[in-house]
């Protein structure tokens, strides 16, 4: 896009953070997280096995349309595996965990295996995206909250005549962090 510099963006949001006193490791976590948050709003899913009617209809009741079970659309299948890899874990565990729903009976010792449907595999996979995006969300506003507690920790970026003299938030770190830093969690929260 004309007249928008991306890299000269992050190096800003990237300086902004450090200025809040994220480390590098923290960083890369935090656009790691949002990469989850994004990819999460990437699947999609479709119809997998069992789905169609119910062939097995109990006596005295009529053939009843069974819902749909749900599975990864193999046009996401990269989304999967870039998803998987981001959490750490298994594609094979992450879809089955996306697309099953495990439940305990009391008094029985085995889980039993319920499919989820289309339907209900997008809710849990949007629950999971929000519970993600929203501890990222929380985690971040400690962090800035611990940043204007404390500002003596943290590297003050202002200069000049407009900070001299002018304490923390009148002129210090905190009036130059970047507005993208500060509207990030929102970001993330609209695009998933």
């Amino acid at each position: 896009m004309a007249g928008v510099d991306d890299v000269k963006d992050w190096e800003e949001c990237h300086e902004s953070m450090k200025t809040i006193g994220l480390s590098d490791r923290d960083i890369s976590e935090m656009t790691k997280i949002i990469s989850i948050v994004l990819n999460l709003g990437e699947l999609s899913f479709g119809a997998g096995e069992g789905a169609g009617d119910d062939a097995s209809p109990t006596a005295g009741r009529s053939r009843r349309k069974s819902i749909s079970t749900a599975a990864v659309s193999d046009a996401n299948e990269d989304v999967l595996q870039d998803c998987a890899f981001l959490f750490g874990v298994d594609a094979a565990q992450l879809k089955e965990a996306l697309t099953v729903k495990f439940m305990k009976i009391t008094g029985e010792s085995e889980l039993i295996r319920k499919p989820l449907s289309v339907d209900e595999a997008a809710n849990s996979t949007h629950a999971l995206s929000k519970t993600v995006y929203k501890k990222l969300f929380d985690w971040l506003v400690m962090k800035l909250n611990d940043s204007l507690q404390n500002p003596d920790d943290y590297v003050e970026v202002g200069t000049g005549a407009a900070a001299a003299g002018r304490g923390w938030l009148a002129g210090g770190a905190a009036a130059d962090v970047c507005p993208q830093l500060l509207f990030l969690p929102l970001f993330v929260y609209c695009c998933s």
